[in-house]
């Protein structure tokens, strides 16, 4: 595939510190919002692994905030992991497009 855009909708949380977050490698480049609620960390060891973490400590239903956009100029395969901190129950997705922000 090429040009393929990647966002990773509803990162927030469910509650007592449980937050939502996703991580992915391989991609060219992230897009967060200017008041973006999820933080984006290189993840120590792993070259060019991102790991997306909601900051927003409520249930928010999917607004742009807790949303995270990579771009991928040609992928054969992807390899993201997606979860909560502490592994409670959690409500998120993947949307295959250029962000709607």
């Amino acid at each position: 595939m090429q040009n393929l855009y990647i966002n990773a909708i509803d990162l927030d949380s469910s509650g007592s510190g449980d937050y939502q977050f996703t991580d992915f490698s391989g991609f060219q480049k992230y897009v967060l919002t200017s008041d973006t609620k999820v933080g984006a960390t290189l993840i120590s060891g792993s070259p060019n692994r991102v790991h997306f973490l909601s900051t927003d400590g409520t249930n928010s239903n999917s607004i742009p905030q807790d949303q995270a956009s990579v771009f991928y100029s040609s992928a054969s395969s992807i390899d993201s992991t997606i979860g909560n901190v502490k592994g409670g129950l959690g409500y998120y997705g993947l949307i295959f497009g250029p962000p709607a922000w």
